[in-house]
Order: C-alpha cells, then sequence, then structure tokens
C-alpha cells in the first residue's frame, strides 16, 4: 500500500533505539550462547543450608483479596485453570508442554501463581486436600519439566515467576503445618537447578522489567540457599537496576501503572528476603519504596482501578492495599498524595461535584526509555477520570499480547488523544516494537489545568488543554497547522449522552480493564480543521459536546 511504512524501515527505526550491549545479547542468545551475573561465574548453591522456616510469610501480597478473587479453588481442585479470564482442563502430566490457549496464558501456567489460592484454602480451613494439591503440582513440574526439554518452563521469565510464587507456597503452608522433608528436599533440588539456569540466562537483551525480574529472582534465591559469592553479585546488579529502572518521582521507567505495581512488589518481596544482609543498603531502598508508593497511593488510592496507560490491566498486579499493606508491615511506609511526577509524565487534577471526587488522571511529558519501549501505546496527552473512584472517562486498555487487536488497542483511536492528518503518534507495530516515535512536553500544570504539546511521529503538532471547569470537563486540541484535519476521541462508560449527536461519529469500541476480558464502551470522535475543543459534564447521565470554537486571530 502506497504511503505504508516497508517492514525493514520498522526494523531499522526500532533496532536504532537499542543499545549496542542489547543487539549483541539478542545475537548471542539466539546462537546459544549465555548471559551470565558476571562473565564466567556460577552459582553452587548447597540445597541442604535453604530453610523453608526463613521463607519470609507476606499475607498481605500472598493473599491479597483481588488477586485471590482471579482464581476458583474447587475448579484447580478439580484440575481445571483459569488465567487471564481464559480457563483450561489440565493434566498435570503433560499439559505443561501442550500449545494451551496463547503463549502468555502458557507463561501463566509456568508462574504457579494459582498455589497462593491453595495455600490460603489450607491456612484457613486446615484441610490438608488443599495442601497436597498443590505440592502434586509443583512435583509434576518437577518430574515433567526437566531442564533439557526447555521451552516455556525454562524461560528465564517464567523461572524468575515461578520461583517466588514457588517459595510462598511453601513459607505460607509451613506456618501452617510442618512440610514433609522428602517433598522439601525435592523442591529444594529445584530450585537450586533453576537457581543456576536463571544466572546463566539474565534477559540482558530486553532490559527493563525482564531483568528487573531476573535480577529479584536471583537475589530471593541467593538469600533463601545463603550463597553469600552470588548475594555479593545480585546485591549490586539490584541496586543498579533500581536507580535506572525507578525514576525520581518513584514511576517505574515503563511508565505502565500495572508493571509499576510488578515491580514494587518484586522490591518487597526482594528485600524482605535481604533484611540483616548488610550488602543491602536498606536507607537507599526505603527512599525509592516510599516514592513508588506515592505513585500507587496518588493514581490509585481513591479508585477501583488500574489506569490503563500504556501495557496495562487490572488482573496482573497485586492490588494497592496490598501493597501499602505490606510496605507499611514490614517498613513502616506510609504513602503521600501527589498531583505531579513530571519524570514519569504523570498528573492528577481533582474536583468535587455535587460531594463526588472527580480525579482526572493524564500523562504526558514523558517516555518510556528509548530502548525499552516494548509496552507503549499511542496515549500522550491521554486521560482517564474517576468518579469516586469508578472510571468514567477511559482508555480502552491492552486485552492480550498475542492477538489480531494488539495494533488497534495500541494505537490512538484506543485512547483519548488527538490525531492530526489520520496519523498514529508512534509507529507501534508487531507485539512489542516501536520504531519512529512521538515528543511529548508539559507545557503548563496548576491544580485545574494542564497544557501539554505533543508532536506525532511525521512532526504534526498539537497543543491540549485539559481544563476543569465546575462540574465539567474541557479538553481544547489546536494544531500547530490550522488547516490540518484534526481528530479527538474519546471513550466513555454508558450511560453518555450528546445533545447533538451531530457533533460526534460515535461507536462501541472494544474495551479491556482485565487482560483476556472484552466489554464495550462508546467511543466519540469529533473531527475538525485546526483545532477542536469537548467539553465532558459529569452530571448522571455524563454528556459530551462540542464547544464551539472562535476563528484565529
Amino acid at each position: 500500500m502506497i504511503g505504508e511504512p516497508s517492514k525493514a524501515s520498522l526494523y531499522l527505526g526500532t533496532v536504532s533505539h537499542l543499545k549496542p550491549s542489547q543487539v549483541g545479547y539478542r545475537i548471542w542468545r539466539k546462537l546459544g550462547g549465555k548471559t551470565r551475573l558476571k562473565p564466567g561465574y556460577v552459582p553452587r548453591p548447597d540445597a541442604a543450608k535453604a530453610d523453608v522456616g526463613r521463607i519470609p510469610v507476606l499475607p498481605e501480597l500472598d493473599f491479597d483479596a483481588a488477586f485471590l478473587g482471579r482464581f476458583d479453588v474447587s475448579a484447580i481442585m478439580l484440575d481445571r485453570v483459569s488465567l487471564l479470564h481464559h480457563e483450561e482442563p489440565i493434566d498435570w502430566t503433560r499439559s505443561w508442554h501442550d500449545d494451551l490457549a496463547t503463549p502468555l496464558w502458557r507463561f501463566n501456567l509456568h508462574y504457579c501463581e494459582y498455589l497462593l489460592p491453595l495455600a490460603k484454602a489450607f491456612v484457613d480451613s486446615g484441610d490438608v486436600r488443599y495442601l497436597e494439591k498443590g505440592q502434586q503440582i509443583i512435583g509434576s513440574w518437577i518430574d515433567s519439566c526437566p531442564e533439557s526439554k526447555g521451552g516455556p518452563a525454562w524461560d528465564p521469565y517464567t523461572i524468575s515467576m515461578r520461583v517466588v510464587n514457588w517459595l510462598a507456597f511453601l513459607g505460607e503452608a509451613n506456618r501452617r503445618q510442618g512440610l514433609a522433608e522428602g517433598f522439601v528436599r525435592k523442591v529444594n533440588e529445584s530450585l537450586a537447578e533453576q537457581y543456576v539456569a536463571l544466572a546463566n540466562h539474565l534477559e540482558k537483551d530486553l532490559l527493563a522489567n525482564h531483568l528487573f525480574e531476573n535480577v529479584k529472582a536471583t537475589v530471593i534465591l541467593s538469600e533463601y540457599f545463603k550463597d553469600g559469592p552470588t548475594s555479593d553479585i545480585a546485591s549490586k546488579l539490584l541496586e543498579r537496576q533500581t536507580s535506572e529502572q525507578i525514576l525520581g518521582d518513584g514511576l517505574h521507567c515503563e511508565l505502565s501503572p500495572m508493571y509499576h505495581k510488578v515491580i514494587l512488589e518484586d522490591l518487597l518481596r526482594a528485600l524482605s528476603y535481604a533484611s540483616g544482609n548488610d550488602r543491602y543498603d536498606l536507607g537507599f531502598y526505603r527512599k525509592v519504596l516510599q516514592r513508588m508508593l506515592n505513585v500507587v497511593f496518588s493514581l490509585e488510592g481513591d479508585g477501583n482501578r488500574t489506569p490503563l496507560f500504556n501495557d496495562s490491566g487490572d488482573n496482573v498486579s497485586k492490588s494497592p492495599s496490598g501493597l501499602l499493606a505490606c510496605a507499611e508491615k514490614c517498613f513502616g511506609l506510609v504513602p503521600e498524595q501527589s498531583d505531579r511526577f513530571p519524570e514519569g509524565g504523570m498528573y492528577v487534577l481533582r474536583s468535587n461535584v455535587e460531594g463526588r471526587a472527580l480525579k482526572v488522571v493524564v500523562k504526558g511529558g514523558a517516555l518510556p526509555p528509548k530502548y525499552a519501549m516494548g509496552h507503549m501505546h499511542n496515549d500522550c496527552a491521554s486521560l482517564e477520570a474517576f468518579l469516586d473512584g469508578v472510571p468514567v472517562v477511559v482508555n480502552c486498555g491492552t486485552f492480550a499480547y498475542q492477538d489480531p487487536r494488539r495494533s488497534w488497542f495500541r494505537g490512538n483511536s484506543a485512547h483519548n488523544v488527538a490525531s492530526v492528518r489520520s496519523t498514529e503518534q508512534s509507529q507501534c507495530w508487531g507485539r512489542h516494537r516501536v520504531a519512529r516515535h512521538c515528543e511529548t512536553a508539559v507545557q503548563l500544570f496548576r491544580e485545574d489545568r494542564i497544557v501539554l504539546k505533543t508532536a506525532d511521529y511525521k512532526g504534526n503538532e498539537v497543543v491540549r488543554t485539559i481544563c476543569l471547569e465546575g462540574d465539567s470537563l474541557t479538553i481544547r486540541d489546536e494544531c500547530k497547522d490550522e488547516r490540518a484535519p484534526l481528530a479527538s476521541y474519546v471513550h466513555v462508560r454508558p450511560p453518555v449522552r450528546c445533545p447533538n449527536p451531530d457533533d460526534f461519529v460515535a461507536s462501541q469500541a472494544d474495551y479491556a480493564e482485565d487482560f483476556g476480558l472484552l466489554d464495550k464502551v462508546t467511543q466519540l470522535a469529533c473531527f475538525g480543521t485546526g483545532k477542536v475543543a469537548v467539553r465532558i459534564r459529569f452530571g448522571q447521565p455524563v454528556e459530551v459536546s462540542r464547544v464551539p470554537q472562535r476563528n484565529r486571530k
């Protein structure tokens, strides 16, 4: 098609953002090379030094109510597992290697998060059938997934997630009843093997949250096995990655509220294991945790849904309440509210509408690091609005990574943004790739308004003003080129009313609060030349109208 970028140009644009080391490590890993913690170093864990009694028990995370609500314990007992809103019957002797659902679903099967609701049922009831089912699942994985088989079971990311969930299951179950020595020995031997495999295959080509997960798991296993030499290396890596990935205002560098919470949990767990180890500068980490907690509390503390910016969904991370409770119990930290996170490009406008709290979360002024744009969406200068914590004006979410709709969910029309000449903000392509990208800056921020400038990858500039006025929110978009065709998208959860339906092109758009769960929202597209303004009045129902424009002087 004329005007469509070639695949070669997209690849070149994407590769140009990467660090040279990423390119080298990607080629090396494809050739079967190892990417070790440290050149020439291999951990030598002694399973005899492991002690389940030393596992930090964190029920605020392990038994987080929102997390547990994703699982049906009775179904797991009948060998049916639901992950990301998709259920599969499981034969624990072979399903680990079956071509089930999607690659992301199969990864989640290997994470073994569903062990924790079994642990909760056992702790609460004392019924050993729940314990035995968890032990059966772990034992079947060990028997069915030798390292020689490879596949998702031995991907560094799945190892990083699984070992933490196995240890949490052991710790919680052991607190209720001592575990059989033979079972514990078998698990420890497998954990030692996974530990060595992970330390040999860090995801240095992907970096960002993948490498953080690897390092977190290495820290935890080095503490579990009392492996001092590896702890020396892992502690330095954790501090280095924390300094690189957590911005000065507390946001995780990939600018996804969901991944921010995942990384916050990682730090809480890793530091709980490392408590008392003077290799870890607790003063440094307390400051980092405080800033990260402030982000979660400010964006979600008075809401009931993860803000849907970049790749985000509500059924992946632990809940804000669980994370905040764990931080307070383990580290004595209490979050503070802020409405401005300039390094991470998150801003909050607040108001009161007839006794209801209105919160508008705006994203702009920052992009993920160029080497880690795989979870990026075209949502610069987008917003979400919440009334008493309930989302009213929304972005459309993520839904899935391996799905034909992936490109649409990342695109302009799935977000509350403006499009000039039907041009996407950035060239988001494939599952996790970005070639040429937009630029964004905040020009003004105060408690009732924010002004942002965004230039798409072709250079089309839009200045957006978002303003709270009484019970209304006004969004004004103005192009640098006053003759340019402009579209402004707004997505509203029903009910919604348009006093003049001719102001908009209305349709039903796909909407995914959770990964794997599809719903619909009302999409309103307002078209104009050079400038467009939309007013959202937060009544009952929500009312959306076009604001008449005065000609430029």
